[in-house]
């Protein structure tokens, strides 16, 4: 499998940067060279990347909205009949191509309904 399989895309790394979620992942992407790498230095947060955050890292991300009272939301599941990965927070529901991206998806969906703070 792919590393870009496994990681969320570089348009959903911008946002939940811009939704001010902490900038501390094994991925970066680099918009400017539209390329991902693997960062073995902190210090590239601060050159204009975007954390490109793995499932498991968006799987964690999302501990402290289970079992919200201030709304409904389900961890993404892959539905064989559209190839997509399906989730559905706050009255809003989604599909995307890759589990991360879904995961990611959930967690925008999360920060903007206030489900969770973005720290």
């Amino acid at each position: 499998m792919n590393i870009k399989d496994q990681v969320c895309n570089s348009k959903l790394a911008i946002r939940l940067k811009e939704l001010g979620v902490k900038q501390d992942s094994l991925y970066w992407w680099d918009i400017n060279e539209e390329s991902l790498y693997r960062s073995v230095d902190r210090s590239a947060k601060d050159l204009g990347c975007y954390s490109a955050f793995t499932v498991a890292e968006l799987g964690e991300l999302l501990k402290p909205i289970v079992g919200s009272e201030k709304g409904r939301y389900d961890m993404p599941e892959y539905n064989d009949s559209r190839n997509k990965y399906i989730w559905f927070c706050g009255g809003e529901a989604g599909s995307e191509d890759t589990e991360a991206d879904a995961r990611a998806q959930l967690l925008i969906c999360s920060i903007e309904h206030n489900l969770r703070e973005t720290k």
